[in-house]
């Protein structure tokens, strides 16, 4: 394999650093400033994914070089699968509306959060088309640099704030022989966190075996543990087991179609222990906290049934509901604005058979398409990135965290392009 080039910085790499930074705003000042992160500057902050794809879109149009042209022809013949999911949000919606309880409850601002949950979606895809296009084999390095920088700030923020005894005490908290501390909820972040682990697993897939590219991949799993996300350090556990099976095996599509069968057949007992109470009960047998999800996960399964007779209440139905819940129900988790728990939210937004649709389209659909565009490797890459988002998606938001999708969505193709380049170069 090529050893990979260099990455020097022009003027698109760093406007794009920025725009990258933007995105992550909402975790950065919410750490280093609160303030910022409400009223109007809060509100920029929000559609900043508007922004930010406006500006993307203009710079991916703007040249017309014949590489370029190529990285268009490849992203057009990659994203129009891809397109599907939000379409689907799109179209379903007048669908539920015939028998959501929810959707008749909020009126008017349920489709407003339909709305922005359509533009949501489009962006993530626009954005992936638009970085592949502007950075093509450099984009998941380019990321994976913006991470550590701002993952690499808190820390030293971190130090200068609480002092480096705090700090020191951190990985104790996060390994539960502390209690949480100042330093330690400064340094727990989530969107910039959990896609580090998208960037430490392509980098580790890449293979490349420079001191900088292993020092990076050191460091992105260092702020991953100081974040404190050890379902992000588990998940990549397990994918990297996958990948050293499948690569013992060597992937084909039998086995695609096996590992996505089983991980639909792995959501669907999930969530029926879920509704059962049996997981819930089996982690507080041995005190486990779900830091009062618990109390919110029953709060919703009360509304709904796991059987194949539960329609789902709309695409945002679920997040609409998260801002009106009962005092009474939750106590104090009514402050809650996350379900914490995204394979649940999407059944119960899409419904037993929806979810379903759901399940294969990701599991099934794009890592066979994947595997037929561009062979083993980058559908053996999409599979471990798939492995380890579901995972995450067991009890965080990532599946709605804009970034943390662009990298999912765009891994596979930035790694058969590089993998291409030599010979495309060669063509030109």
């Amino acid at each position: 394999m090529e050893n990979r080039k260099t990455l020097t910085l022009n003027a698109n790499h760093l406007l794009c650093i920025c725009l990258l930074f933007g995105l992550f705003s909402a975790d950065f000042f919410g750490k280093v400033y609160k303030p910022l992160i409400y009223g109007i500057p809060g509100r920029i902050i929000h559609f900043f994914y508007l922004i930010s794809t406006l500006v993307l879109v203009v710079m991916a149009l703007s040249v017309h070089s014949q590489q370029w042209r190529v990285r268009r022809r490849w992203a057009g013949q990659y994203f129009r699968w891809q397109i599907l999911l939000p379409l689907a949000v799109l179209v379903t919606a007048p669908l539920y509306s015939l028998w959501s309880k929810p959707i008749a409850q909020f009126g008017v601002s349920y489709w407003s959060r339909w709305l922005s949950e359509f533009l949501f979606r489009g962006c993530m895809l626009v954005s992936a088309w638009c970085l592949f296009v502007i950075l093509g084999e450099k984009t998941m390095d380019l990321l994976t640099k913006t991470l550590l920088i701002i993952s690499g700030s808190l820390l030293v923020l971190a130090v200068f704030r609480f002092g480096p005894g705090q700090v020191l005490r951190v990985p104790l908290v996060v390994v539960k022989l502390l209690p949480e501390s100042k330093a330690s909820q400064f340094l727990e972040t989530n969107h910039i966190s959990f896609t580090l682990g998208i960037c430490y697993l392509y980098s580790y897939f890449q293979g490349e075996k420079t001191v900088s590219a292993r020092f990076t991949r050191f460091l992105s799993l260092v702020f991953l543990f100081l974040a404190g996300k050890r379902i992000g350090l588990f998940a990549i556990l397990f994918s990297l087991l996958l990948g050293f099976l499948v690569k013992k095996r060597g992937l084909s599509k039998k086995l695609v179609v096996t590992v996505g069968i089983c991980g639909m057949a792995a959501c669907l007992i999930y969530l029926n222990e879920i509704y059962n109470n049996s997981l819930i009960s089996l982690l507080n047998q041995h005190n486990i906290s779900w830091s009062g999800r618990d109390a919110v996960f029953q709060y919703f399964t009360r509304r709904s049934s796991f059987d194949p007779a539960f329609l789902g209440w709309g695409q945002g139905a679920t997040s609409k509901m998260l801002e009106n819940m009962s005092y009474n129900e939750v106590g104090n988790m009514v402050v809650f604005r996350g379900l914490h728990n995204d394979i649940l939210k999407r059944y119960l937004d899409w419904g037993f058979v929806g979810f379903l649709g759901w399940a294969w389209y990701n599991l099934l659909f794009l890592p066979k398409k994947v595997f037929f565009m561009y062979g083993k490797k980058p559908a053996t890459l999409y599979l471990l990135l798939l492995t380890y988002s579901f995972i995450t998606y067991l009890t965080d938001n990532t599946e709605g965290y804009f970034v943390f999708q662009v990298a999912l969505m765009g891994s596979a193709l930035v790694y058969a392009y590089s993998q291409e380049r030599p010979r495309i170069s060669g063509g030109e």
